[in-house]
């Protein structure tokens, strides 16, 4: 069977990003650009998280640091639960 078109279209792409790319001056201008756009996106987060801050509301950042403090109260809790019943044990 045959490629699919989409197939077909995603070959050509890659090989002709290939070509361009050979060209050092073509590669370094694309390193840039992406370069360019990480500290977009960056300062698109910096800027997101402080609208947010500003507004009373909870960042990313913020729910990732509850996410893990409360996996580390879980843990301690586990671990008491452990030495409550070891010592529960040992009292019968």
């Amino acid at each position: 069977m045959g490629k699919s078109i989409g197939e077909q279209a995603t070959l050509l792409a890659m090989r002709a990003l290939g070509k361009l790319m050979e060209d050092p001056k073509y590669a370094a201008h694309m390193a840039g650009i992406l370069v360019a756009a990480q500290r977009g996106r960056e300062t698109l987060g910096t800027v997101q998280s402080a609208a947010l801050r500003a507004g009373g509301l909870a960042t990313r950042d913020d729910f990732k640091a509850v996410g893990r403090r409360l996996s580390q109260l879980k843990r301690t809790g586990l671990a008491l639960l452990e030495k409550l019943e070891a010592l529960e044990m040992n009292q019968h």
